[in-house]
């Protein structure tokens, strides 16, 4: 049986986003609910959701992100965005709870 973890992405797992994010590009596919990944590096992304946990920045809002690893792989499933705050498109499309899978 294959077991699963969430937690908090890290430096050990740059290859692991990298080949997760090359996936929705290939296909051309939006991934809602991982904040800049698309249009960053997994090294930059990482700076910056660990930036968005203390964040007070009026052009975004605080926001917890995790990912889905299948635990003996480490194989990155996919994402979940909590966000603590809601304001502008959020408040009204985008809600709480932003994901990619």
């Amino acid at each position: 049986m294959m077991e699963f973890e969430f937690r908090k992405p890290n430096c050990n797992d740059i290859s692991e986003i990298a080949n997760f994010k090359k996936e929705f590009q290939d296909n051309n596919s939006g991934m809602d609910g991982t904040g800049i990944l698309f249009r960053s590096s997994p090294e930059e992304w990482l700076e910056y959701i660990d930036e968005m946990e203390k964040r007070d920045n009026p052009n975004s809002v605080p926001c917890l992100q995790f990912g889905l690893f299948e635990k003996e792989s480490q194989r990155l499933l996919g994402f979940i965005q909590i966000r603590l705050e809601l304001k502008g498109y959020l408040v009204k499309f985008g809600g709480h709870i932003g994901y990619c899978v």
